[in-house]
């Protein structure tokens, strides 16, 4: 812990977003991993979508609002 992982990790998925115009698919061993990425990612101005398994779709998380079947969810309640 606190060794800047998640800094790194969100630093280069961001240059790589801005060099090359391109999408960028994130993976981690966990989902706490993946939650910490996506607030990151998000925090630096990047369109993020956080996919997981209809089995944690009800866990409420710092990143739900970012999770796919909650981003659809808003397109159709517009």
């Amino acid at each position: 812990p606190g060794t800047g992982k998640t800094v790194t990790s969100a630093s280069i998925v961001y240059h790589l977003v801005k060099q090359n115009k391109a999408q960028i698919l994130v993976c981690a061993p966990s989902n706490i991993a993946v939650d910490q990425l996506t607030e990151k990612l998000h925090r630096t101005g990047l369109k993020v979508v956080r996919l997981c398994a209809k089995s944690r779709e009800a866990v409420a998380t710092s990143v739900s609002f970012l999770a796919l079947h909650n981003q659809v969810r808003g397109w159709f309640c517009l």
